[in-house]
């Protein structure tokens, strides 16, 4: 493979881009385009939902196949076929792989084993299936998912909860590990009020994410008197069942569907939040709850999966899993009573910036390619 002045081309895979919401996307996004401003290529591949596209982001060279009946197991002939074209395998340096949960993870895999590529693997594994299909499908995909373990140069966790999950079921010799969080925004400072008793989501619209008891927390206080508003920012399968529930709780009025918006538009709803949350029952990092603190906006997560490494900074307040609705309406109450008061920060140093981020990268694609 040619390389030229130390530039190098970088292909990531990930299922989905920008604009799609989710922490994996923002990563993906993040770095991409802080190494295309270092003066890097690079080329994204992805599935859409709605489009085949091949089109430039800025600076970023996006390839996106229409999903189509492969549904959401990530795999997709088209994406074989572009890799296995002649230029792809003599026009990347290095790999990036993203996401055990998806089969066009194991694609890019064998594609780079093929071609003798070297290639990082982040994981974002959760260790199972969110539903009893899913689990049965994940447990199969087992087999075939520990050779991308096995092929890749490096293996690299978000949080060390991840990393002990990756060890529970998989082999990966100690050396190829690598532990590197996902960053803080770093969002602008905005001169604006927060508003009252107003809780945010941002996020896929997904059963695992616990937004049902949100909106159960909030019929509870409801009935003590005290009416809040619930913000959810994102979209996906969820949604229908979700807004069921919130018409039968009487808070159709209450729930207010953002959609997919703007970055400027996410910075101004983290700063005009009296609280975010989120309740998911897995979850590898939980990148919305470290831009929600750096924004100075409080959050209650689940003590559950890396969720629970978040309750040691201040700002951040943690409920037992499973959620019991009593206990959680009672934290949401006590961070409306003192949002005023409630201390944010100084963070650990799991809090680091998306700079910092894609510099520990940077040093992982230079040893795997030094192998």
């Amino acid at each position: 493979m040619k390389e030229e002045a130390g530039e190098l081309r970088v292909l990531m895979v990930n299922k989905y881009y920008h604009p799609r919401i989710g922490g994996v996307e923002t990563l993906v996004r993040t770095l991409s385009e802080r190494y295309v401003a270092l003066g890097h290529e690079v080329t994204v591949l992805a599935l859409d939902d709605e489009r085949t596209a091949d089109e430039v982001i800025n600076g970023v060279r996006v390839v996106r196949f229409k999903r189509g009946v492969w549904g959401e197991s990530g795999f997709h002939p088209e994406v074989w076929s572009f890799l296995m074209s002649a230029d792809v395998a003599e026009n990347f340096d290095i790999v990036h792989v993203h996401g055990y949960h998806t089969l066009i993870a194991f694609e890019a895999a064998l594609f780079c084993r093929m071609h003798h590529i070297p290639f990082v693997f982040t994981t974002h594994y959760h260790g199972k299936g969110h539903t009893p299909g899913r689990d049965v499908l994940f447990k199969a995909y087992r087999v075939a998912g520990k050779r991308i373990y096995d092929w890749s140069g490096k293996v690299v966790c978000v949080s060390d909860y991840e990393r002990s999950l990756v060890g529970r079921d998989f082999t990966v010799a100690e050396e190829k590990y690598a532990i590197i969080p996902n960053g803080g925004k770093g969002y602008q400072a905005l001169d604006v009020q927060r508003r009252k008793d107003v809780i945010l989501y941002v996020g896929r619209l997904v059963d695992y994410k616990g937004l049902d008891h949100v909106l159960a927390a909030m019929a509870k206080l409801k009935q003590m008197g005290r009416r809040t508003e619930f913000r959810i920012v994102g979209d996906g399968p969820d949604r229908q069942r979700l807004e069921g529930i919130a018409s039968s709780l009487g808070l159709e009025k209450d729930v207010v569907w953002v959609g997919r918006i703007s970055e400027d538009q996410l910075n101004a709803e983290y700063r005009t939040a009296t609280v975010l949350v989120l309740l998911s029952s897995a979850e590898a990092y939980g990148l919305v709850v470290a831009e929600a603190l750096t924004c100075g906006t409080p959050c209650i997560v689940t003590k559950a999966a890396a969720l629970t490494e978040f309750t040691v900074e201040p700002g951040c307040f943690g409920i037992e899993y499973p959620i019991d609705d009593d206990e959680l309406a009672g934290r949401l109450a006590y961070v409306f009573d003192n949002a005023g008061s409630i201390k944010i920060g100084p963070f650990s140093n799991k809090m680091i910036t998306w700079d910092q981020v894609a510099e520990e990268y940077l040093k992982c694609y230079d040893q795997v390619r030094r192998q």
